[in-house]
């Protein structure tokens, strides 16, 4: 049997040889130890308990593996009151025989209670916010929205119906479209190796650069990477935003942006819908409303120019981890006169220093004075340029390399997001839109931050790509795979005659439990 070809028995009734079943064990355990990495291929999914998890890339190498071919048959079911239901079927076909393998089905549904219900506070009639308290008897009593949590400092009477009418604690969720809010196709998404790319155009598994859903305690956000999950399109009713630097996005009412108001401290979460109405109620001024930005979007220089630049920088650059900074260092001479104003051409301001330490003055191995190239701008000028001229060795370097998680959204200095303004919002009718979530549950749409499609009850998160996932493995997929003693002794697997196969990637979500249709054995039977 070959070794990388998953064992297919053509008479029904026979069954596999106890050295067959070792061999694929041993061969999965040996893609385990050197290609699988935790938190990429498997790992903990939160609010799913502790066991370890087959994820999509890893189910992908086993598919490859094994050479097998998913087909998914996805069952979509609308529900009374906007709930919904789906389910996913996945078959495992063999490549080179077209045999079936074997079987999964996965389901979800917003009826279910985690999703179906919420906790319910009163709503400030003024600003439509839950951040209604009960007052000090000192100060009055009655009720107040609380403006230290967002509120708009408003207050009403003991007793006042408009209060004490409304439903608190466990309620039925009155709009389950929330759990589907979306951007349109054509929203530029920010991945983590600094290209803006079409919403339509992401596919799970991509790395998309996002910040903090919460606050740390001084009102502030660091970054994250999270791995995309692309649910598929609908039809829905659609915003258009318009910024003061000429910026436009659309999206469902649902979705929602990070906004910053003047005169509170810290950000917060607010749906599309919800700006459109304050912004209306106040007849079209909406001078206190601002979406938080990351930077501008920008595109990938592929003149011939733009390649002498990335190839100088590959050359003789740097990229610092700690000041994320990108330097030049160059003799005074015509390469760095042509790097300063191939920069300077491409809107980039300039910074020139003599190197001093020995640490600049051997990047160039020369006894004459060396100079050092950098640009003024901060950490989103850095971005630009690695995005924009896009260095290869910078590149690697700064996908391997850079911990954003050490960068601040918020904050003060040319690093720190800035807020932008909103021009004009207007409700333009029914358009197709992305269904596009990230498992840090957020990500960067035309610079602007956004919250994704994952559900979030409470500080519980119910992934959705837990929906669709189609996979051969069981839950405990690591427990299950190391308790099996290697009982053949192990030669490293290859085969150097095996021509790369392509495997039909479809649906990319993921379900909760993993497809069944494999049974993998979680003891050696002798």
């Amino acid at each position: 049997m070959n070794n990388q070809d998953l064992m297919v028995v053509e008479d029904g009734m026979k069954t596999l040889s106890l050295r067959d079943v070792i061999g694929q064990v041993n061969l999965i355990q040996e893609i385990m130890r050197g290609v699988m990495k935790e938190g990429e291929h498997y790992g903990v999914i939160p609010g799913c308990g502790d066991k370890p998890t087959l994820l999509l890339p890893g189910a992908q190498k086993l598919s490859l593996t094994f050479r097998l071919r998913p087909e998914f048959e996805i069952k979509q079911t609308d529900l009374s009151c906007g709930h919904r239901e789906y389910q996913v079927i996945c078959t495992l076909y063999h490549i080179a025989t077209g045999q079936l393998i074997g079987q999964g089905v996965g389901c979800c549904s917003t009826m279910e209670g985690k999703y179906r219900y919420r906790n319910a506070s009163p709503k400030c009639p003024e600003c439509r916010k839950e951040t209604i308290i009960k007052g000090k008897q000192e100060y009055g009593g009655g009720w107040l929205c609380f403006a230290k949590k967002g509120g708009c400092g408003a207050k009403w009477k003991e007793g006042d119906p408009i209060i004490e009418s409304q439903p608190v604690g466990k309620v039925e969720h009155d709009n389950p479209a929330d759990y589907y809010n979306c951007v349109t196709p054509e929203t530029r998404i920010l991945t983590h190796d600094l290209q803006w790319i079409s919403a339509g155009d992401i596919e799970t598994g991509d790395m998309l650069i996002g910040v903090e859903e919460e606050m740390t305690d001084q009102y502030l956000r660091n970054l994250v990477i999270g791995k995309a999950i692309v649910y598929g399109r609908k039809e829905d009713i659609v915003y258009e935003l318009i910024f003061d630097d000429g910026r436009i996005v659309r999206s469902n009412g649902e979705h929602k942006w990070l906004v910053k108001k003047v005169g509170l401290k810290g950000t917060e979460w607010v749906s599309t819908e919800e700006i459109h109405h304050e912004i209306t109620a106040r007849e079209g001024r909406p001078r206190h409303w601002y979406i938080m930005s990351l930077c501008s979007p920008w595109t990938e220089d592929k003149t011939k120019e733009a390649g002498y630049l990335a190839g100088l920088f590959d050359a003789d650059g740097s990229l610092g981890t700690s000041q994320i900074q990108v330097l030049f260092a160059q003799q005074d001479n015509i390469v760095l006169a042509r790097m300063e104003a191939g920069l300077e051409s491409r809107g980039y301001v300039c910074t020139k220093s003599k190197c001093k330490t020995p640490e600049q003055l051997s990047c160039c191995n020369s006894k004459e004075q060396v100079y050092q190239l950098g640009i003024r701008g901060g950490f989103h000028e850095q971005m630009r340029l690695l995005g924009n001229i896009r260095p290869p060795r910078l590149l690697d370097r700064w996908l391997n390399l850079i911990d954003l998680s050490q960068r601040r959204l918020e904050g003060r200095g040319s690093g720190a997001g800035s807020p932008a303004r909103i021009k004009k919002i207007e409700r333009i009718g029914t358009e197709e839109i992305v269904m596009l979530g990230t498992s840090c549950g957020t990500y960067i749409a035309e610079g602007l931050v956004a919250h994704n499609t994952v559900l979030k009850m409470g500080k519980k998160r119910a992934y959705v790509d837990s929906i669709i996932m189609a996979t051969a493995a069981s839950d405990s997929f690591t427990q299950d795979i190391e308790d099996m003693p290697e009982i053949i002794p192990q030669k490293p697997f290859r085969n150097e005659n095996v021509e790369p196969v392509d495997v039909e990637e479809s649906i990319p979500t993921s379900p909760k439990k993993m497809t069944q249709g494999i049974d993998q054995p979680k003891k050696n039977p002798i």
